[in-house]
């Protein structure tokens, strides 16, 4: 297949402590793409004490909810001095996506994890409502300051408790513009946004310098996708769910489609 565009941005948001090498890069640059990673928000983790306080108490919770793997680095770093109590190994984790359930497994050692082949939070919500044991007990989820009320709208509706914790907070990255001037002197890029508040900051910076136009833009999925709609941009391709091949998958056949 002759590729329209060989160039891939992937617009993240800084690179975790417990992160390895970037499966995504490694995906696109196997496939022959020439990839780089623009870091477009920075994090600090907050209430670190008060979620302490929570994973202490697992006999409180029906289970964990985890939609980022940031918000797995907020209990590893709020349990740093002691491991999660036994109890937490036998109650459910709802993770969105497989990256998130593997650190969950890795560096949290919770096994019983669920509903990560859901992708977004409004599938999760769904899978959480079929498959959650109701006991009356609180759902505990530590989340971004920024993060939708999808999951704890839909939930609550259908009855179920949701404990909702700010466990991290975002901002812009001190070196984006920068770094987006510096990436952006190649044109035409695909460029992939993992969630809104990446979407928000970058294309805020492109229309500054009149860049817009230079990018093909790519969503991780529904929501993100949703995002880039309200800011204008025409979507290149919507990953079918968070992974490295899916998203692959979805840039591969927007090739083909355009170029036939």
């Amino acid at each position: 297949m002759e590729r329209i565009c060989r160039d891939v941005v992937l617009c993240k948001g800084e690179k975790g402590l417990t992160e390895g090498q970037d499966s995504y890069a490694t995906a696109f640059e196997g496939a022959g793409y020439s990839c780089q990673v623009l870091t477009a928000i920075s994090f600090s983790f907050v209430n670190t004490q008060k979620l302490r306080d929570c994973l202490e108490t697992p006999e409180s919770y029906s289970g964990l909810i985890l939609t980022s793997q940031r918000a797995v680095e907020a209990i590893k770093k709020s349990i740093s001095e002691n491991p999660l109590k036994t109890l937490w190994k036998e109650l459910p984790v709802y993770c969105v996506g497989p990256a998130t359930e593997n650190l969950v497994r890795n560096t949290l050692d919770l096994p019983n994890c669920m509903g990560s082949e859901s992708g977004n939070a409004q599938e999760l919500a769904k899978f959480i409502i079929s498959h959650h044991n109701r006991d009356n007990k609180s759902l505990l989820y530590p989340c971004s300051g920024i993060a939708r009320e999808t999951i704890q709208r839909m939930l609550e509706e259908a009855e179920i408790s949701v404990e909702k914790i700010t466990a991290y907070e975002t901002r812009p990255s001190e070196t984006l513009e920068n770094d987006l001037l510096d990436i952006m002197k190649v044109s035409p890029q695909i460029a992939v946004f993992f969630s809104p508040s990446t979407a928000k900051n970058v294309m805020a910076i492109a229309g500054k310098h009149n860049l817009i136009a230079r990018i093909k833009a790519v969503a991780i999925g529904p929501v993100t996708a949703e995002a880039l709609k309200e800011l204008g941009l025409r979507i290149y391709a919507t990953a079918a769910k968070p992974d490295s091949q899916a998203l692959l998958k979805s840039i591969e056949e927007a090739q083909i489609e355009i170029s036939s």
